[in-house]
């Protein structure tokens, strides 16, 4: 089986100035591809 898994910050720029992000790390998803590494068959 494969998955992929994405994770991290996420930025949209709106216009040429301005841009949406969040302040998300990753962190959470590295953890679930760890986990789904070190179970697998």
């Amino acid at each position: 089986m494969k998955i992929l898994i994405t994770a991290g910050n996420t930025l949209a720029p709106v216009d040429r100035v301005r841009c949406l992000t969040n302040i998300f790390t990753g962190r959470t998803g590295a953890l679930v591809a760890l986990e789904a590494h070190a179970t697998r068959p």
